[in-house]
């Protein structure tokens, strides 16, 4: 929060829009949002079995050491959504090649039982992920300014359109 423009930290690092004409979030709200007790972790631990778990996917420029491209793995734990893993990748691992490889193994090691993936720049990475995961495990979203249902899915793209609000 401290090191990048506030609306790459809520894009990028918060996963959160960010409108430059609205109120952005404080640090002592992410403080209080926080809980010390749970942490995440790099490999399932006991409290990960049996549980929903989902990978989500935002694409952004790959070989770079700017890369954006950002994986998290959330369960639901005592009726909220728990962030338990997540990863940039940087350097040699924003190529696709490695990112082709390392999400499947991530996929599987925690047990996922779904991709949501972005489908903006992520249409042809999209499709790898598709022969790898199995068609009904990956699923693509864009946001639509314009679009006033919160959700829809569109057959021609293949992929589920939000309201981005």
């Amino acid at each position: 929060m401290e090191h990048q423009s506030t609306a790459l930290f809520h894009n990028e690092t918060l996963g959160l829009e960010y409108d430059s004409g609205s109120i952005p979030i404080t640090k002592e709200e992410i403080i209080a949002a926080c809980n010390p007790d749970l942490r995440m972790q790099p490999t399932p631990d006991k409290h990960a079995v049996g549980r929903t778990t989902i990978m989500g996917i935002d694409y952004g420029p790959v070989n770079s050491e700017k890369s954006h491209t950002c994986i998290s793995i959330m369960q639901e734990r005592e009726g909220k959504i728990q962030v338990v893993y997540a990863k940039k990748f940087l350097g040699k691992e924003a190529d696709y090649s490695y990112i082709h490889k390392e999400v499947p193994r991530l996929f599987k090691e925690w047990n996922c039982s779904l991709l949501a993936s972005d489908y903006g720049m992520g249409e042809a990475p999209n499709s790898e992920f598709r022969n790898r995961l199995g068609l009904e495990k990956v699923w693509p979203f864009q946001h639509l300014p314009t679009q006033k249902e919160p959700v829809r899915y569109n057959p021609k793209m293949r992929a589920y359109t939000m309201n981005k609000t």
